[in-house]
């Protein structure tokens, strides 16, 4: 992931990975918290396989407090509104209309009760 890519990253993110500076203060006693971009960085690291013990070792964080940015970081990507997983249609009239519309972008109507297309990193359709 390039640098500019993690910035984009933490700007989408980061309002959700904010915490109360001076609360955490009292609590860790006088240590000061993780900031947004060193969550993001932990977890990151995390998902993509690194050991949690040398993360949370070098950012100085113990078992639990890992845990939790962890658990934060994964929230704020699924409450984010532009990370958000695809919703498909929930009622009978929705999934209708959805399948009518992939019907009518299709070649003489070849697209049959389609109501969403998730694009693969490959560049391949798995239709859903």
């Amino acid at each position: 992931m390039t640098f500019s890519t993690f910035e984009e990253l933490l700007c989408i993110v980061g309002l959700y990975l904010v915490v109360d500076y001076y609360q955490s203060l009292r609590r860790s006693k006088g240590i000061p918290p993780p900031s947004p971009a060193t969550m993001l960085q932990c977890a990151l690291l995390w998902r993509t396989g690194s050991s949690y013990h040398h993360i949370r070792v070098i950012t100085g964080v113990s078992t639990a407090t890992f845990c939790r940015i962890v658990y934060r970081v994964m929230f704020a990507i699924n409450d984010s509104d532009k990370l958000a997983p695809p919703r498909f249609p929930s009622t009978t009239k929705k999934l209708n209309d959805t399948a009518a519309a992939f019907r009518s972008c299709s070649d003489h109507g070849v697209i049959e009760n389609c109501i969403g297309v998730i694009e693969l990193s490959k560049g391949a359709d798995l239709t859903i």
